[in-house]
């Protein structure tokens, strides 16, 4: 059987369409899965690595094809406001433990000045009561008119006076109880305050290591998903073939 040219041609070209279908779907189902390099094929899994920070692109550590270690440094995000937002928290910081150390500094002497405004109402509370035991003495006294009525008048009048004096050492002492009181919130405070920043400090140095973007894998670079000025959060910027067996 003699075919024409025009089979021929005919033949080639349902052959190569034919060719060009299970090249297609090659490609889809295997082919893109394999890194090409200078020398070789590489099939293997692919790994994107993504930022987990925002920011602009400083420097970009790999090329395409490039071989790494898993920890090596892709790219390097700017960092500046980051380390700026570590310094400011750890000044913070600074500043609060400062703050925290005068208040407990205040706080010992307050508690030294409560102690000597207990013992001076102790005191005037006894006497108060000596005044108070002579008073009524005085008075039984009186009623065989066995002394006179000056002493017990005195005697009236002194009573009245430590009275005062311990009505007033009272109060004192309760003021600064509650001074005390105030100075312990305050501290309080602060330390939450410190405890709330440390962990917005150990997050932003997170942030800062961050900027520093790594293979996860052994693996050859496949694709840069560039040129990106900017990245956002757990954007894709590169894929990589694992050469890990």
């Amino acid at each position: 059987m003699i075919i024409s040219k025009k089979q021929l041609i005919g033949v080639v070209a349902i052959g190569i369409l034919l060719a060009g279908v299970v090249f297609f779907i090659w490609w889809v189902s295997k082919g893109r899965f394999i890194q090409t390099t200078d020398d070789a094929y590489i099939g293997g899994n692919i790994t994107t690595v993504a930022s987990k920070v925002s920011g602009y692109i400083s420097a970009i550590e790999v090329r395409d094809n490039q071989s790494v270690k898993k920890g090596d440094i892709i790219l390097r995000l700017d960092d500046r406001d980051y380390r700026a937002n570590v310094a400011r928290l750890e000044a913070k910081i600074k500043s609060s433990k400062a703050n925290l150390e005068s208040i407990q500094a205040t706080i010992a002497m307050q508690q030294s000045i409560i102690q000597s405004a207990s013992e001076t109402w102790q005191a005037v509370k006894h006497e108060e009561q000596k005044r108070l035991r002579d008073t009524e003495r005085y008075e039984k006294l009186a009623q065989s008119a066995a002394i006179s009525q000056q002493i017990i008048d005195n005697a009236r009048f002194d009573y009245q006076q430590v009275a005062a004096k311990e009505r007033k050492a009272a109060n004192d002492f309760l003021v600064e109880k509650q001074r005390l009181a105030v100075l312990s919130a305050q501290e309080e405070n602060v330390r939450a305050s410190i405890e709330e920043v440390q962990a917005a400090l150990t997050q932003a140095l997170l942030d800062l290591e961050y900027t520093l973007v790594r293979a996860p894998i052994d693996g050859i670079v496949a694709n840069r998903s560039g040129p990106y000025r900017q990245l956002g959060g757990r954007r894709h910027i590169v894929s990589f073939t694992s050469t890990s067996q």
